[in-house]
């Protein structure tokens, strides 16, 4: 049975990252901020904290409940996958023509 498998190591593996990043976070911010900005040097505690504040302000929070689950962002159909490949030509032609009403005609369309 492979190892990532077992349901006990989910929690093991993400307080080991959460550890890890923590740390990384810090050393980071103490090696170079005060330096540059003259601010003071932060705790572990802090820099898990600042870890926590970045994820929830430019990585959002992405729940099951959110967004249709934890995959769902990695099930969309490729920006290269022709989406009208299940349409009639009729609905097609309908189609182009409501694009043209909104949009005026075009070369492209």
């Amino acid at each position: 049975m492979n190892a990532w498998r077992k349901p006990y190591l989910i929690p093991v593996f993400f307080a080991l990252a959460l550890l890890v990043l923590g740390g990384v976070v810090m050393l980071l911010w103490n090696t170079l901020i005060p330096m540059i900005t003259g601010w003071s040097a932060i705790t572990y505690v802090q820099a898990i904290g600042l870890l926590a504040l970045c994820r929830i302000l430019f990585g959002g929070l992405r729940t099951p409940c959110a967004g249709g689950g934890w995959k769902s962002h990695y099930r969309s159909s490729a920006p290269w996958a022709d989406p009208q490949k299940d349409l009639s030509e009729e609905e097609r032609a309908r189609l182009k023509a409501e694009w043209k009403r909104r949009c005026g005609p075009s070369d492209h369309c």
